[in-house]
């Protein structure tokens, strides 16, 4: 890269009761983002209560004892802020963009949302959104592929746990269930509280004391315990569906130091315009489209594909693809590609970072799952390092022929490669 990257600083500090307080300083931005990122996800909870953290996102926002969720969310608005919240297998955001003279007010509104009383009205209000949201995702394609393909793959390990719940687990939870699950997991030692964009470190210390300074710590840890994994394969009958879709989830390395190759190389083979899965399977107009993505957790990694076909090529799509993967180890990554890819990773990080919002989920991802933080400027020198032998190097030792193969569509039986190493799970009907 040739230019000169916007002048940024990071700071970092902790507060008396755990939680810890860092920044990314940009004088020249236009806008500030906030956001406080909770140790706490799917995986952390007990099968009886599976998507309480995700509800318990949803009644942050539903009112406490100083705000009813009316008066709430007119606050973030009288601010023009932009404000959500998201939860995944690990981690509960809440987060917020403003401009630079409204952050301390932003911030004393984040403050409110780890304060929810989960009055009975809204509850019940919830209650009835989720199970309408775990109804459409089963009736919806792929109709929850990837949350069954995950649960075979990670079996009893608790990172197969769907983070929307069931219609069961969702029935049965009470408000009481929720408090208690809050007060043990829900911490200033399990937290981290973050900003991107034009902000005072200092003062944003001072504020965050001012508004998390009284919040308990939980004391909760996680149990980080790498899964083991199985090789399964499961054909889903959905005799309304037009289409057929294949969920692949395998096994991928966790921890790298130079975990930016694993973006080259997702980058390189995955089914965008240029990845050769997309010259192997979309462009011919084999498959509708196919996604590659790389996901990492504490203690674990897998690739995730997922392709989208018509029934009566799915066979010969599913054979194409085992194919693609077992070539990949004696087909060389080209200079042209690598540098393509660089290219392309390297200028999407850096129109993200041009926003503070977008640059917030990076630092705060990172932060959360590595306790470091990487700058723009870092992360294009890591990119920029990558050579085609490490990118070798990952496939030889990560082949994609492992893992766990999910199937949903109208076929009852699809035949997979003959050299496919997974077990043939029991049909699941429709």
């Amino acid at each position: 890269m040739n230019y000169k990257l916007r002048r940024s600083d990071f700071r970092c500090a902790r507060l008396a009761n755990g939680l810890e307080v860092i920044a990314e300083c940009h004088p020249d931005a236009y806008s500030v983002g906030l956001g406080l990122f909770v140790g706490v996800g799917a995986r952390d909870e007990p099968l009886a209560w599976a998507g309480v953290s995700h509800f318990l996102e949803h009644m942050a926002f539903k009112g406490n004892a100083r705000f009813s969720a009316e008066e709430l969310n007119a606050a973030f608005e009288e601010i023009g802020a932009f404000h959500n919240a998201a939860t995944d297998e690990e981690c509960t955001t809440y987060h917020v963009a403003v401009l630079p003279e409204y952050w301390p007010r932003a911030l004393e509104l984040l403050g409110e949302l780890i304060k929810p009383s989960f009055p009975a009205d809204q509850f019940e209000l919830e209650r009835g959104v989720i199970l309408e949201e775990i109804a459409m995702d089963l009736d919806n394609p792929p109709y929850a592929a990837e949350d069954i393909c995950r649960r075979l793959y990670f079996g009893p390990h608790p990172l197969g746990n769907s983070i929307l719940g069931s219609k069961e687990s969702i029935g049965a939870l009470r408000a009481e269930d929720m408090q208690r699950y809050f007060l043990e997991h829900y911490g200033p030692d399990n937290a981290a509280l973050v900003a991107t964009g034009q902000i005072d470190f200092d003062q944003f210390v001072r504020k965050a004391e001012e508004v998390f300074g009284s919040w308990r710590p939980c004391g909760y840890r996680r149990d980080v315990t790498p899964p083991v994994t199985f090789q399964e394969y499961s054909i889903i009958h959905k005799p309304a569906s037009k289409q057929q879709y294949l969920i692949h989830v395998a096994p991928a390395p966790a921890g790298l130091p130079d975990w930016t190759a694993m973006w080259l190389l997702t980058s390189i083979l995955g089914g965008h315009e240029g990845g050769r899965l997309y010259w192997e399977l979309v462009e011919p107009g084999l498959v509708e489209e196919i996604a590659l993505a790389f996901e990492e957790y504490q203690g674990a990694a897998v690739y995730c594909v997922g392709m989208t076909c018509e029934p009566d090529r799915a066979e010969e799509n599913f054979r194409r693809l085992w194919d693609f993967y077992r070539r990949l180890p004696d087909e060389p990554i080209r200079d042209d590609e690598l540098e393509w890819a660089k290219n392309k990773v390297s200028s999407g990080l850096v129109l993200a970072s041009e926003m503070s919002i977008q640059r917030l989920g990076v630092v705060g991802d990172d932060w959360m799952l590595e306790r470091r933080y990487y700058s723009v400027g870092e992360l294009l020198e890591m990119i920029a390092a990558v050579t085609p032998e490490r990118i070798a190097q990952l496939i030889k030792e990560y082949p994609f022929t492992r893992g766990t193969v999910v199937t949903v569509g109208p076929l009852k039986k699809l035949a997979p490669p003959p050299d496919f190493p997974a077990r043939l799970c029991a049909p699941v009907a429709s």
